[in-house]
């Protein structure tokens, strides 16, 4: 118990817990961008911890959660262009129904 407490103690831990915290309630969200937005604060903490763990940076882990940074960076742009492009989809009517042959709401009154 007294290990945890110590390790508790180092403010490099709290970096950690804290993106690990954010990256795992991300996925709670259902709204894309809100999701990915809490991920890349996920991810901005774990690259802090990555170069306060040690003397020396560690520069592979900091590369890989920068490369899954840039995917999750590209995904955000992608969605906020999508909501901003795209009309919001029509409700179908009974006037809309199909002419096709096949039955329709205004056939079935018949």
């Amino acid at each position: 118990m007294s290990l945890i407490v110590q390790q508790l103690a180092d403010p490099a831990a709290w970096l950690v817990l804290a993106g690990g915290g954010l990256q795992a309630s991300a996925h709670l969200f259902k709204n894309q961008i809100v999701l990915r937005m809490v991920l890349l604060a996920g991810s901005v903490h774990y690259i802090a911890y990555y170069f306060a763990v040690s003397d020396h940076p560690l520069w592979p882990a900091i590369l890989a959660t920068t490369a899954i940074t840039m995917g999750c960076i590209f995904g955000l742009a992608r969605a906020i262009g999508l909501r901003e492009r795209l009309p919001p989809p029509a409700r179908a009517t009974a006037d809309q129904a199909p002419t096709n042959g096949t039955a329709s709401l205004r056939t079935v009154e018949n």
